[in-house]
């Protein structure tokens, strides 16, 4: 596995449990731009040569897969965790 792949998992297991947990904050947004921005910039970098935009792009899609896929597990396992615990100070809706 690239490390690539290895820091999107990641970054998609700890968006999702920074934004339920309410504690997001900018290391979500540098972890996630680092799995984007360099494939982005290769693409655009490769402009003209498209193995290398192919590449750059199926690199893209693996990154947000990466994300993704992580970050909708994470909060699937999470769920039956969270719903029997008491609400932080936030009105109940009736």
């Amino acid at each position: 596995m690239r490390l690539a792949a290895v820091v999107a998992i990641l970054a998609g297991i700890v968006g999702m449990l920074s934004l339920t947990e309410g504690r997001s904050g900018a290391l979500i947004g540098v972890l996630v731009s680092v799995t984007t921005i360099p494939a982005i910039g290769n693409v655009g970098a490769a402009f003209g040569s498209w193995d290398a935009v192919g590449g750059a792009g199926l690199q893209l899609g693996e990154n947000m897969a990466g994300l993704v896929v992580p970050g909708v597990v994470t909060l699937k396992l999470q769920a039956p965790m969270t719903a029997a615990r008491p609400s932080r100070g936030r009105p109940e809706r009736d």
